[in-house]
């Protein structure tokens, strides 16, 4: 790890400063507090996204990094924006590949887990034990809706999931 750190330190951050520093200053204005100490060591870890890829200088697609740094709920949409908005324009070829990777749920996916579920709660089969564990993955999944982007996929998925609601509720 100590000699991970030392490498650290020798990658050349020099070609992407500018973009850095213009970045913080969004992050700033856009209400996401990030202070000097921060931005400071936020700088060794977009090195070690560049040491991680083989590089001895970073590159605007390891600003990716910056994405993770919300202290909210509601500061990952605005982070991924601006970040997004900032590394689709490096044209290296040699992009982080976690720099265009979308975390954010798939609402066909999240309806199929949905639909899984209520096949089990009806089946007569399932017991109050594993009643349980489908209310705890019902709640996982509800969580995981706030974070679908469209608006109009978000609210079906959860009107999905409130329908869902009434019924157990309506069997209990």
């Amino acid at each position: 790890v100590r000699a991970l750190q030392a490498s650290c330190k020798q990658i050349d951050i020099s070609a992407i400063y500018e973009a850095y520093v213009n970045m913080i200053f969004s992050l700033r204005n856009a209400g996401i507090e990030v202070s000097d100490r921060r931005a400071v060591k936020l700088q060794n870890i977009i090195a070690a996204s560049a040491l991680i890829c083989g590089r001895d200088k970073a590159i605007i697609s390891d600003l990716w990094v910056l994405k993770h740094i919300w202290d909210t709920e509601e500061q990952i949409e605005i982070l991924e924006e601006i970040v997004n908005h900032a590394i689709e324009k490096d044209e290296s070829g040699k992009a982080h590949p976690q720099a265009f990777f979308n975390k954010s749920p798939d609402p066909n996916e999240l309806i199929k887990e949905l639909e899984i579920l209520q096949e089990k709660w009806n089946d007569s089969a399932t017991n109050f034990e594993q009643k349980n564990v489908i209310k705890d993955k019902l709640r996982f999944i509800q969580s995981r809706s706030e974070w679908i982007k469209k608006q109009e996929q978000k609210l079906y998925v959860q009107e999905a999931i409130e329908k869902f609601w009434k019924q157990i509720l309506e069997t209990l």
